[in-house]
């Protein structure tokens, strides 16, 4: 009886190292899938940002207004004097976050791109990331252009 449970200790140790082996084998596999996985996004990332770079060279837009964010209209305040910096009108509470751009405009005349980075609770502070004519206090500010 002795020798039967013995065998079957040493069988039940076995199947266990053969689980082991076989998870470790799977792990491995999966490992590997990965490691190709990124080399395919890596790939994939280079592309993109090709793409953006011919897109901003034909449009001459920001990278900004590539991603999509809310619509959030405002004017501007204020420009700081001696520096690329606005303020405008609008702030978290009317939805505004950091990283959004704005089209600055006056009518149908664009003037150029501000990105915010200090939002307040009704105001942003931003910066002028691109401007085609200067910016003025009274311009009209965008999300959504």
């Amino acid at each position: 009886m002795k020798l039967w449970r013995s065998a079957m200790v040493v069988c039940a140790f076995w199947s266990a190292c053969a689980g082991v082996e076989r998870e470790e084998q799977e792990q491995s596999w999966r490992i590997e899938e990965l490691e190709r996985a990124v080399v395919l996004l890596r790939g994939e990332k280079q592309e993109l940002e090709r793409e953006v770079e011919l897109l901003r060279g034909a449009t001459g837009l920001s990278v900004c207004f590539v991603h999509p964010v809310p619509k959030v209209d405002a004017n501007v305040l204020e420009v700081v004097f001696g520096h690329p910096l606005v303020w405008l009108d609008a702030g978290s509470a009317e939805g505004v976050r950091d990283g959004y751009c704005f089209a600055v405009y006056v009518g149908t005349t664009f003037k150029g791109q501000v990105k915010a980075v200090k939002v307040e609770e009704h105001r942003t502070l931003a910066v002028v990331v691109g401007e085609k004519h200067p910016i003025a206090a009274g311009d009209s500010a965008s999300t959504g252009i």
